[in-house]
């Protein structure tokens, strides 16, 4: 009975360190957006609550916080149903279609996923930055006016891609 007791409260206990380690840092990001003081954690100023800060955010135009918004959900839809569709017509294709590289194809996706994407993000930023469309929807219309030999793989890349998801589509249609 006393090792089940035990049991029962490491288990409490490591539930309880689990969840303040997970969620201190929400709690803190909350109490810092609605500080009316950026010293609030200093003990000569007192804290106080406001939502003056989510108002300027929304209001103040030179943060643009609503245009990187509109951007964000627009490229993520986008993004989505775009890929949505080239993904089920091309896992259609490397599981149907017999085709030189078949195996290939999956290990590559597996071992692109491997890598976090998280990981590019500081250079796609300095990339987007020297080319002065940081806050512009343009962005997308616009990656192809220059010229860049991986844009050219990846476009070939794509089109291969395409090809066979279309050729699945047919197959699938036409049984």
């Amino acid at each position: 009975m006393r090792e089940e007791t035990v049991k029962r409260v490491l288990l409490a206990a490591g539930i309880v360190f689990m969840l303040i380690f997970c969620l201190a840092p929400f709690f803190y990001m909350i109490v810092v957006s609605v500080s009316g003081n950026p010293d609030f954690l200093s003990r000569t100023v007192a804290f106080t609550a406001t939502l003056g800060n989510y108002r300027d955010v929304l209001t103040v135009r030179s943060l643009r916080f609503l245009s990187f918004l509109r951007n964000s959900v627009v490229i993520g839809v986008l993004v989505a149903v775009i890929c949505g569709g080239v993904a089920a017509l091309s896992a259609y294709a490397v599981s149907r279609i017999e085709f030189r590289g078949r195996v290939w194809v999956p290990l590559a996706v597996l071992a692109f996923s491997m890598f976090p994407q998280i990981s590019i993000v500081g250079y796609l930023y300095k990339l987007m930055r020297s080319a002065d469309r940081i806050a512009s929807l343009p962005l997308v219309l616009s990656l192809g006016e220059r010229k860049c030999p991986k844009r050219a793989l990846s476009f070939l890349l794509a089109q291969h891609i395409l090809i066979y998801s279309l050729r699945a589509l047919c197959c699938m249609l036409m049984s």
